[in-house]
């Protein structure tokens, strides 16, 4: 199994890598993570990683950082990568940049293929609406990748927890007043607010977004209280969309 992570943005790609690792080892705790660099792998030593389990171990967490820059590396991983895709271990590569041909063969072949770009101009705002409209379209993959950057860009949890039971409520509003234009009315949203809101609706059961409210206001107090309310935020989205 590969994860492909690339770019600019060397923070976000390591909260990434730190997460699979996490959820992978939350699966398969009899797991042990090994680095392997540039100038460490070797054919046998991606084919004996790939091929199972250890003496003390049954499944590998193997993170290879960068090794598309180094030509030899490149060669190899491209040479074993159906062999990495189809290991029951978890092979999560962390490179800056890649080509189109490098991006082919991960697309192909990868679980996941995630790009991340760091923000050069430091004074624009992280856009929180941005990660509002990607979890009201359902898209996981996109309203992760946008909470990273908002953590990122030092957005606080409370923040994204409060708009986001802002959105949820809103939609579960919008959702119970159905078509009862008097109802609506007396919500008094903004035109393009209700209709995106209504879009968004299709998206989501009546019972889902009680479901939804229900568990962001309790992981808001939770967080309040002394838990992690970063990581319960990630865990949220990645579970629930």
């Amino acid at each position: 199994m590969i994860y492909f992570f690339y770019g600019s943005d060397s923070e976000a790609k390591r909260a990434a890598a730190e997460y699979a690792s996490r959820d992978f080892i939350a699966r398969h705790p009899a797991s042990t993570i090994v680095s392997l660099h540039d100038t460490e792998l070797t054919r046998e030593a991606l084919e004996a990683f790939a091929g199972g389990a250890g003496l003390f171990s049954e499944f590998f967490v193997v993170m290879i950082d960068r090794a598309i820059e180094n030509k030899m590396a490149r060669e190899f991983v491209l040479e074993k990568a159906e062999v990495l895709a189809g290991s029951l271990n978890l092979f999560i590569m962390n490179e800056y940049e890649a080509t189109k041909e490098v991006l082919d063969v991960f697309k192909k072949l990868s679980e996941k293929v995630l790009e991340f770009k760091k923000v050069e101009n430091k004074k624009e705002k992280f856009n929180i609406f941005s990660l509002t409209d990607a979890f009201a379209r359902k898209s996981k993959r996109e309203a992760w990748v946008l909470y990273r950057q908002a953590v990122v860009a030092n957005v606080s949890p409370e923040e994204v927890a409060g708009i986001l039971i802002w959105q949820v409520k809103t939609m579960l509003m919008v959702k119970l007043a159905g078509a009862k234009a008097e109802i609506l009315a007396a919500l008094k949203l903004n035109p393009f607010v209700l209709k995106k809101t209504q879009s968004a609706n299709k998206n989501f059961t009546e019972i889902e977004l009680k479901s939804l409210s229900s568990r962001l206001v309790r992981i808001f107090h939770e967080g309040h209280a002394g838990r992690d309310m970063g990581l319960d935020l990630e865990q949220f989205i990645l579970e629930v969309l």
